[in-house]
């Protein structure tokens, strides 16, 4: 059976070019080992980078996150501070990782002041009874710029958890106000 305490909330909010960042919240330690798996990016992206996704590359805080986990025993996490690091990406517009899952880099692309992350992304996080979480982000996730400086953004995180080898599958959200460093 799927226990609680070996749920792992994997939070990527940060975008990183040269890494891949992971990390998890939950009742257990950080998992043993995590890797991303999406392969393409589904998405436009790369080249130059123009006027538009300057605005959202740079280090974002929040000590406001809101998590929200529904499985068997739902559970919300508030006030979680997280660290989010976006750069340029090379298949999409920007790439998004942060402190909570740091082997987890989410891709994105700019429409306006709206970064939206590619549909169907994955990343794993494994546990050290060998069990995997796999966490697949729906198209639904964004990064907004909510000042016309650019200065402050809200996240929008949703994605669905399936645990390995117990076949359960949970719902996940984070919504979290950033401001830029």
């Amino acid at each position: 059976m799927w226990q609680r305490r070996r749920i792992a909330i994997v939070l990527v909010s940060a975008l990183a070019g040269a890494g891949a960042v992971s990390g998890c919240v939950g009742d257990d330690p950080m998992p043993v080992g995590a890797s991303g798996g999406v392969a393409g990016d589904g998405g436009g992206g790369g080249g130059d980078v123009p006027d538009k996704v300057e605005r959202f590359l740079g280090t974002w805080t929040t000590s406001t996150a809101t998590q929200t986990l529904n499985c068997a025993a739902a559970r919300t996490q508030k006030d979680i501070t997280i660290s989010l690091e976006v750069k340029k990406g090379t298949t999409s517009d920007i790439l998004a990782n942060n402190t909570l899952a740091p082997s987890c880099v989410l891709r994105a692309n700019v429409v306006g002041d709206t970064a939206t992350f590619v549909d169907g992304q994955t990343c794993k996080a494994t546990f050290p009874d060998g069990s995997t979480d796999t966490y697949t982000y729906a198209g639904t996730s964004t990064f907004k710029l909510t000042l016309a400086d650019g200065a402050q953004a809200t996240m929008t995180l949703n994605a669905t958890i399936s645990n390995s080898p117990s076949g359960a599958t949970c719902t996940f959200a984070e919504s979290a106000p950033y401001t830029k460093r």
